[in-house]
């Protein structure tokens, strides 16, 4: 039942005996916009809503797009666009490395699982979202960030793979990738955001140069999506910083 009706208790149908088919009712209606349970014990049946259960079930959802205590809870969300920045970053500088390797290798770069080419990670890195990660991660090197497994989806190659390229490069291509490899991640999210150029880092896609991608990918709050990254951006050593962890229960 799903239907407004108003409040109302009251029996019907009394227990005759003479009429075995009788049976005494209750019926309570409530105001129902909610599932209603129907409970039965022996000859007395009785609709009753289960209020624990609907509450329970509306700290769970709420809501679409808000969180258990009713804030809402959406791409806007700070813990969202910390883990989109730290995408786009990742991303970026990923393809930013293949071409180099590319480049360095004149386009000889193999195939099949011997192909000299990162491939996406698992997301274990984008995701995390506590204080203490995410500090440490500030001050991480790509080469440390890069060599985390690989994810499972992509089967053709081992969990290592990018591990053991980075290893490779960083042996027959010493002087084109060291430099590279030894950036941290807040260096590299700082040229991304235009905050602050690396000389090491030029040609690497920008921000401001996703902003049509972005916009196409939102059409309805694109523009105010972009403006809300970009200042996350421009923020983001500082908000990392000066997060306090939560205290454990």
């Amino acid at each position: 039942m799903n239907a407004d009706i108003k409040i109302e208790s009251f029996n019907f149908l009394s227990h005759n005996e003479n009429n075995p088919d009788s049976i005494f009712r209750e019926i309570i209606y409530e105001n129902i916009n909610q599932n209603i349970t129907l409970h039965s014990t022996g000859e007395e049946r009785y609709f009753k809503k289960n209020d624990e259960n609907l509450l329970n079930n509306k700290r769970k959802r709420g809501p679409k797009g808000c969180r258990e205590n009713g804030i809402i809870h959406d791409k806007f969300s700070s813990d969202n666009l910390r883990r989109e920045c730290k995408h786009l970053v990742i991303e970026s500088i990923m393809k930013f490395i293949n071409q180099r390797i590319y480049n360095a290798y004149d386009g000889n770069i193999g195939k099949g699982i011997l192909k000299k080419e990162l491939v996406k990670l698992e997301q274990s890195q984008k995701m995390n979202s506590s204080v203490e990660f995410n500090k440490e991660f500030l001050n991480k090197t790509l080469k440390e960030i890069l060599s985390q497994n690989i994810t499972k989806r992509i089967k053709k190659y081992e969990q290592e793979h990018n591990k053991k390229l980075i290893n490779n490069l960083l042996e027959e291509k010493k002087e084109e990738f060291e430099k590279l490899f030894n950036l941290t991640f807040i260096e590299c999210l700082n040229h991304f955001s235009g905050n602050k150029l690396i000389d090491e880092l030029n040609g690497l896609t920008l921000f401001s140069e996703l902003k049509d991608q972005i916009l196409t990918k939102y059409e309805k709050d694109g523009e105010s999506y972009f403006k809300n990254l970009e200042k996350f951006f421009k923020e983001f050593e500082q908000r990392i910083n000066n997060a306090k962890p939560r205290q454990k229960k």
